[in-house]
């Protein structure tokens, strides 16, 4: 194998299929990057087994002779660090010879022969979305999956469809995201989609072009271009959600979402050093107060401009760090909260979209 190539080229595929290779996974030639050489383009593949990228580089590009190895990841260190436009990569047995103008680096390459065989079939049913959509999809929703691994299905993003909606859910327990839109979809379905693989997705998406998604019984593949996202799905029944969203509430208050994120983020003064992320909100008469308070450093409290209220007067504490994530997930300025009461489940939505649905539990602090 040898060729020359774009120096910012091969940099820039090396990071797209770099974000998933683990250098402490049991298979070792995953710690590395798969290169192989054909005739007319480079093809890239990095995969932590779970979730695998591929990348197909075909400009910007001098082949030689064609063949493939393993290289180690920390060729991207290397190649981030040369000073020139282009690098000629050679193979020489298992020997990888990395040469620039100023610099030469000798690695030794794994056998390719060993890297896992992955099927990158664009098989199953697929649907098509607009890349601004997933985006919006993934950060509306993704941020609320579980970082435990205690219940493995509330580690990743539950898509279903039915008859053309699609639906996306995400829960840790504690708080709950939702977004439906309408699709044209000739299926139904029902996965649950790792939250790590939706991240990777939205990392490799720089403009608003279509992108395939294909579907089958264990996988979940996206095809944008020369990339290949394929992933796991997580097996499981998803939590049934449909009850948890109340249709009623006792009080509405609409606030400019800066204007209370401000509010809490200096809430938070107090408790930037602990785990404690507690901000209880009041409503009382006429004014709206958020507050803080920690036995070791002292209290704090403010009061909100908002802009509108009804209902009754309302109570209550929850996690602050919930709420911030609730509050970024929305891309408009207004938002509404609707309470039940101190211990019941509150949401935030949009004023102008009422399809990102946010949901919390409060925190009982008496």
């Amino acid at each position: 194998m040898k060729f020359k190539i774009l120096t910012n080229s091969l940099l820039l595929g090396l990071n797209k299929v770099n974000y998933v290779v683990n250098n402490k996974s049991p298979i070792p030639s995953l710690n590395g990057i798969y290169f192989r050489l054909d005739s007319s383009d480079l093809t890239l593949i990095g995969s932590d087994s779970d979730i695998t990228i591929k990348c197909i580089i075909d400009k910007d590009l001098e082949i030689v002779n064609q063949g493939r190895i393993v290289i180690p990841k920390f060729i991207v260190e290397i190649i981030r660090k040369i000073d020139d436009e282009w690098v000629e990569l050679e193979l020489v047995d298992s020997l990888v010879i990395i040469k620039s103008n100023k610099s030469e680096f000798k690695i030794n390459g794994i056998n390719a022969d060993n890297y896992p065989n992955i099927d990158f079939t664009l098989s199953g049913d697929k649907i098509n979305l607009s890349t601004n959509v997933l985006n919006s999809i993934i950060s509306e929703t993704a941020f609320a999956t579980s970082q435990e691994e205690i219940r493995p299905v509330l580690t990743g993003v539950n898509f279903s469809c039915v008859n053309n909606e699609l639906t996306c859910i995400a829960t840790d327990s504690f708080r709950l995201a939702k977004k439906s839109i309408n699709i044209e979809s000739s299926f139904d379905f029902n996965i649950n989609v790792p939250a790590k693989c939706l991240n990777e997705v939205t990392k490799l998406i720089r403009e608003d072009k279509n992108i395939d998604i294909y579907i089958s019984q264990q996988r979940i593949l996206f095809n944008l271009d020369n990339i290949i996202i394929q992933s796991r799905l997580i097996s499981g029944n998803y939590p049934d959600i449909s009850k948890l969203i109340p249709e009623k509430f006792e009080s509405v208050l609409k606030v400019n979402k800066k204007v209370i994120q401000d509010s809490i983020d200096r809430a938070n003064i107090l408790s930037l050093n602990s785990a404690n992320y507690i901000v209880t909100l009041e409503k009382n008469s006429s004014l709206v107060t958020l507050s803080s308070k920690s036995q070791e450093v002292g209290s704090i409290q403010e009061n909100i401009s908002y802009l509108n209220f009804e209902g009754n007067e309302i109570l209550l504490s929850f996690n602050s760090k919930y709420v911030n994530e609730a509050l970024k997930s929305f891309s408009d300025d207004i938002v509404s909260f609707y309470f039940n009461g101190a211990m019941s489940p509150f949401i935030i939505k949009s004023d102008e979209n009422d399809s990102p649905i946010q949901l919390i539990l409060p925190i009982k602090t008496y």
